[in-house]
């Protein structure tokens, strides 16, 4: 056993407390003890020596590991709690909506039985049989009066004669007797001799009673209902009022239920002539490819409940549903390439470090809190090292590793979501205890819901004297953003980017939130990523920013960024170190690309140069046929309507011709030619 025990090397000591080889023989230096190399025996005294110094840090390891752990159960038997609460409310109000469901059934059906039994009553009532006959007899000459001049009138409106039977008594034919006017008397007295006229006319009688009766009841209760039905209308306001309101935090899922309701109309579109789109199109774009102004574009976007501006960028189901309502159908253009990345292995996924993504309003501290962090971990680490500024920064905490995006601001968080790059895992929303809920705090919030992102809280400047914390949670909350101590879902940290109180803890709660994601990636696939940056240097050429997302990207392989194509040369980490590869969740520097990509354009590695070339050519060309297309050929027609709409102020001219004189003469005729609205400029 002892002779086991001599035969330990350096690098084997290391291993086992899981520390770099450079590390431990610079702890046994500084302990005394002599070291050539990793490959070296490690004597008994170095053991016991090794065990002392790491004692204590274990201890603090394994305490640390312990309540996170505590943190993690803590956590689940809250969301648990909250889960259990979820389901008796919804029980709760699904059994009111049966009960309250099942009274108005039975409502319901009392009050027709009713209306049933009082209808048959009235139906049956036996009426008189010959007084009926005689009305119409007795009618006759009152219409007559009104209709003297006109000698057939009465037998065209024999219907209406039956109406104003049962509001003249006998009383009436007794009147119009000694008159003059008796001939239409004599014809309906001849059909009134007829039996079967007659049973005829009483049957016909009688229906029209009970279907007047019935009328009459039926607006006597609608009549009541006014009230009622006037209530009806404003719940339907009411309901109208809070789609609208959800659509403009969600525009997504109002734009799908309005796409399905048009898909299923009776009239569709039809010849419907198809366009191409790219996801993510902002509505200026979107304008050009369906040949409308932007504000049109904007205006049916606010009927459809979405808010939105000229420069937004639309998912691709909006952009669906606007193209419908101008009649237009949609092929989505997808990247080429695509189809040959490789799927990842779920044997072989093993958790990767969180991309966080810090935001909130001008001068709250975001950058501030950046700093400290990267510092204290530059402190933290070997001396003489600098950190270079590439867009992306590891740290490694003591809770685990984070990987932090730096990016400019939040359109350029928009722009990477808008080329498909969904770099980003966690939000760290920076809000200053003094200042408040400000308005690009309530765009950054906005932005990370679009994203479905969850979102972590820094409170930050704690140190000052106007510092009030509860206010902040109040706005926020106000905002759907609950802190936990009051029983909602949103972790808030009280942190002071100067100071560094409370950071150590917000990287802990980054650390448990993606634990609780249970981000995974398998190293092991051809990689896949991200751009975050890219630019042209001088002597070094394009150099871009990646960051690894599935896979492992080794120097010298071959990939495909965007429209450009290469093979990796050299890879530069966070702290200006070489590395030769680099796996999920890293950032590295890269060179060896033939131009320059955009900052979120996705790049993935392929099986050799060629194939990278051919898929690069291919997505050049679609990209130059598409701006081709968003730039529509100007005609005399559409100058004409720009002109008059005051867009077009110039009118740009080239004149061609076999001879010299005439294309002078027409330069100088057509140059003398202009007014306050537009002029001519001759540009060849």
């Amino acid at each position: 056993m002892d002779k086991k025990t001599n035969r330990l090397r350096i690098y084997d000591i290391a291993k086992e407390y899981k520390i770099s080889s450079d590390a431990l023989m610079k702890v046994l230096r500084g302990l005394g003890f002599t070291i050539k190399s990793h490959m070296s025996i490690a004597s008994e005294d170095m053991l016991e020596a090794i065990a002392d110094k790491f004692k204590h840090e274990i201890a603090e390891v394994k305490k640390d590991d312990e309540a996170r752990k505590r943190k993690l159960l803590e956590l689940e038997a809250h969301k648990r709690r909250e889960e259990a609460e979820k389901q008796a409310l919804l029980h709760k109000a699904e059994a009111a909506a049966r009960k309250k469901k099942a009274l108005v059934e039975k409502k319901a059906k009392e009050r027709a039985a009713k209306e049933l039994a009082e209808a048959k009553k009235e139906v049956e009532a036996p009426a008189p049989p010959e007084p009926v006959i005689e009305k119409p007899r007795a009618e006759i000459p009152v219409v007559k009066a009104t209709v003297v001049p006109a000698t057939p009138a009465p037998e065209k409106r024999r219907p209406a004669v039956m109406e104003p039977v049962r509001e003249h008594p006998r009383r009436e034919p007794r009147r119009p007797e000694p008159a003059a006017a008796h001939k239409p008397p004599e014809a309906v007295s001849k059909i009134r001799v007829s039996p079967e006229a007659a049973q005829k006319l009483e049957k016909r009688l009688q229906q029209s009673t009970a279907v007047s009766k019935a009328e009459k009841r039926r607006k006597k209760r609608d009549r009541g209902k006014k009230g009622r039905a006037a209530h009806v209308v404003d719940q339907e306001a009411v309901t109208l009022a809070f789609k609208k309101t959800m659509a403009s935090i969600d525009g997504v899922k109002k734009v799908k239920k309005y796409k399905k309701r048009s898909a299923e109309g009776e009239t569709p579109e039809e010849d419907t002539q198809t366009v191409e789109v790219t996801e993510f199109m902002t509505i200026s774009e979107l304008a050009k490819v369906l040949d409308h102004r932007p504000a049109e574009l904007v205006a049916k976007c606010l009927e459809l409940g979405v808010l939105a501006s000229i420069n937004q960028r639309l998912d691709i189901d909006t952009i669906e549903t606007l193209a419908l309502e101008f009649g237009y159908g949609v092929r989505q253009v997808e990247e080429i390439g695509t189809t040959v990345m490789e799927e990842e292995n779920e044997e072989n996924l093993q958790f990767r470090p969180p991309v966080v993504t810090i935001m909130g309003h001008v001068d709250h501290g975001k950058t501030t809190l950046l700093d400290y962090i990267r510092k204290s971990n530059i402190a933290g680490g070997e001396a003489g090292e600098i950190t270079q500024h590439i867009g992306a920064y590891a740290v490694q905490s003591s809770a685990g590793r984070i990987t932090f995006l730096d990016t400019p601001g939040h359109e350029a968080f928009s722009a990477m979501r808008a080329r498909g790059a969904q770099v980003t895992d966690i939000v760290v929303l920076v809000v200053s205890a003094v200042e408040a809920v400000m308005p690009q705090t309530v765009e950054a919030i906005n932005h990370a819901k679009a994203a479905n992102v969850p979102i972590i809280v820094a409170i930050n400047k704690i140190d000052l004297p106007g510092a009030n914390t509860d206010s902040v949670r109040q706005q926020l909350a106000n905002l759907n953003l609950l802190d936990e101590s009051w029983g909602g879902k949103t972790i808030m940290v009280e942190v002071s980017a100067k100071k560094g109180t409370g950071v150590d803890k917000l990287l802990e709660m980054i650390i448990i939130q993606s634990e609780m994601m249970e981000l995974k990636a398998d190293p092991d696939i051809k990689a896949q990523g991200a751009i975050i940056e890219a630019r042209l240097e001088k002597g070094r050429g394009p150099v871009v920013t990646l960051l690894v997302q599935k896979g492992t990207l080794r120097v010298g392989t071959p990939f495909v960024a965007g429209g450009c194509f290469g093979r990796v040369r050299a890879m530069v980490d966070d702290r200006g170190h070489e590395v030769v590869e680099a796996g999920p969740g890293m950032p590295v520097q890269v060179t060896g690309l033939t131009g320059v990509p955009y900052a979120g354009d996705t790049f993935m590695v392929t099986a050799d140069e060629s194939e990278a070339r051919n898929i690069s050519l291919k997505r050049q060309q679609i990209r130059r046929e598409y701006e081709i297309r968003r730039v529509a050929p100007t005609t005399l027609e559409s100058a004409y309507e720009k002109i008059k709409d005051g867009q077009i102020t110039d009118l740009k001219i080239i004149i061609k011709g076999d001879v010299a004189g005439s294309v002078e003469a027409l330069d100088d005729t057509l140059g003398a030619i202009g007014n306050e609205e537009v002029r001519v400029n001759i540009i060849h």
